[in-house]
């Protein structure tokens, strides 16, 4: 194990980080307005993109990696937030804006590109949901006022269906004639699900960290499997029958669930340190990692061959594991700057990422540095 190369460019904080599908290109935002784009290999900046003078809210590569895609986040120090209903995609190789899309009435919260680089969908806490052609700019479908309190919308990897939740309700809707194909309602789901959609689109997850739900007979949190054509449900008890929290991922092979649930209990506070496996055809719990750090895991991310997973905890260090072995294969604190050997005492790690075969992963600080490390085989 050992560093590559130390990426530097960003002048404030790296609010996040993640890899082309192909591992040749990595992304970075940060609060000083700027979106970069690296070579892997190389640690050259490919392309830097400035997104106006606000805090960017989030970037996402369309699946085949040619497209980039960017939002505005709300500002608490900006009084004109007008560009907080704009989104923008980028041309990767070319570093142009080859589209924007103007949301009217509402702030856009979140977005989805589909697989084919079509169609795309945007969210607003509002409760307001659209489909836009990618090609013409232009809304194709939408949903407002069609449900009340929605809580998040998601497109189906097959980009056939939209997939929306409110309370106690999931909505699966028809993306070309925008009608409702499947209501599904579970007492005591709450506000507190979410929801994910296979990579085949066949099988609808919900994750509730409720308290009290009427599937469990003491107070644990629970995971739900739908099959998306018949609504049948089977559940996935998380470990120790403790309340499961936010990281949530679906391996690529569509065979596990990777959730993050409560660890050991102290005085005044329990700590959210147990990653659990779970197959997804039995829904029995294949294997758990405990946290070696004494905080709350904040995120996970696995590898695209399903192989390595990555952990960050909430004082920024990292620890990545090998899947099949349960073992810590390493682990990541502060930076180190690779051309000086000098330790940054405040290069604190604010957010990871693995690459597409596991062997990189790339870390950002609080003072917009970049680290590449390789995992040892």
């Amino acid at each position: 194990m050992g560093a590559i190369t130390t990426l530097k460019g960003h002048s404030s904080v790296v609010s996040s980080v993640g890899f082309s599908p192909d591992g040749a290109t990595l992304i970075s935002e940060s609060e000083d307005g700027t979106i970069r784009l690296w070579d892997t290999n190389t640690g050259q900046s490919e392309a830097i993109f400035i997104e106006h003078f606000s805090r960017i809210r989030s970037i996402k590569f369309s699946p085949d990696g040619r497209t980039l895609m960017s939002w505005k986040g709300v500002s608490s120090d900006n009084w004109d937030n007008s560009d907080n209903d704009t989104l923008h995609l980028w041309d990767v190789g070319t570093g142009i804006c080859k589209a924007t899309f103007t949301a009217h009435g509402y702030h856009i919260d979140t977005a989805e590109i589909s697989p084919d680089g079509s169609t795309l969908v945007i969210w607003s806490k509002t409760g307001a949901f659209e489909l836009w052609d990618v090609e013409t700019c232009l809304p194709k479908i939408t949903f407002t006022g069609k449900v009340k309190n929605v809580k998040s919308v998601h497109l189906s990897p097959d980009s056939r269906t939209l997939i929306s939740i409110s309370n106690d309700t999931i909505h699966l809707w028809d993306a070309e004639t925008g009608k409702c194909k499947v209501t599904l309602t579970e007492d005591g789901m709450g506000t507190g699900t979410s929801v994910h959609l296979s990579p085949d689109s066949r099988t609808l997850i919900g994750i509730s960290n409720d308290k009290i739900n009427r599937y469990s007979s003491n107070e644990r949190g629970t995971i739900r499997l739908w099959d998306v054509e018949t609504g049948k449900r089977k559940t996935i008890p998380t470990e120790e029958g403790k309340p499961m929290v936010k990281p949530i991922l679906l391996s690529s092979d569509n065979r596990t669930l990777i959730s993050v649930s409560e660890g050991e209990t102290g005085k005044h506070s329990s700590r959210y340190g147990i990653i659990g496996l779970s197959d997804v055809g039995t829904g029995t719990l294949k294997a758990t990692f405990t946290e070696i750090s004494a905080v709350d895991v904040e995120s996970v991310s696995l590898s695209s061959n399903n192989r390595m997973l990555a952990s960050r905890d909430r004082e920024g260090t990292i620890h990545v594991w090998d899947v099949e072995t349960g073992t810590c294969k390493a682990t990541f604190t502060k930076f180190t700057d690779v051309e000086t050997d000098e330790r940054d005492p405040i290069g604190n790690i604010t957010y990871a990422a693995l690459s597409p075969d596991g062997s990189i992963v790339a870390s950002g600080n609080d003072v917009g540095t970049i680290l590449l490390w390789e995992i040892s085989k």
